[in-house]
């Protein structure tokens, strides 16, 4: 991991908390600056399932408050997806993320995704909005259409400071990319 985290080679993890691939905990808008803080994979999950409307009704949420595929979130911390089966944010262009998300150089590591799916990628479908500083660390796609590790479909969103390192491995049929799937109308830089 990037600042510091290390690979702790006699428990084969990260020195951090890894996600248990079920539990969602809602991001923090701490300071009350419309900015929320996502600091964990339970976080980063529950951002997925508010886009894609797939929060279970047991999940803690402030209904008709948040839009949570338009918000501001940062991430505060390294997160370890730790293999588990990962659900894109974003799953189509009518469930798309078009909101701010600043990885403020910090990594994502071992993200998994499974299936023959398209529009997959740590995020799926973006339109508007923007992806920026953020490093993925680690990853196995595998998806049909519009498969990458960072975004499956980047539409029309605004991407910078991006890097994919590690092993990774991306498989699909076609628009298959390692950062990107398929871009139309993406903003790429650095």
């Amino acid at each position: 991991f990037a600042n510091g985290t290390e690979w702790n080679p006699e428990d084969d993890k990260y020195d951090v908390e890894a996600w248990d691939g079920e539990t969602l905990n809602a991001p923090v808008d701490s300071d009350n600056d419309g900015i929320y803080e996502i600091g964990t994979g339970a976080q980063l999950a529950y951002l997925a399932a508010a886009v894609n409307g797939t929060l279970p009704s047991t999940a803690s949420t402030r209904a008709g408050e948040v839009d949570w595929a338009k918000e501001e979130f940062v991430l505060t911390a390294n997160i370890d997806l730790d293999n588990n089966n990962w659900t894109p944010i974003g799953l189509t262009e009518a469930k798309s993320f078009q909101g701010t998300f600043d990885g403020q150089d910090h990594n994502i590591a071992n993200l998994l995704i499974t299936g023959n799916k398209s529009d997959v990628g740590l995020f799926g479908f973006t339109t508007g909005g923007e992806i920026k500083n953020l490093v993925v660390e680690n990853a196995k796609v595998s998806g049909y259409l519009n498969v990458a590790v960072v975004a499956g479909t980047p539409y029309t969103s605004k991407y910078s400071n991006i890097t994919v390192k590690g092993h990774v491995e991306v498989n699909g049929f076609s628009y298959v990319g390692g950062v990107g799937g398929k871009n139309a109308y993406a903003n790429w830089n650095n």
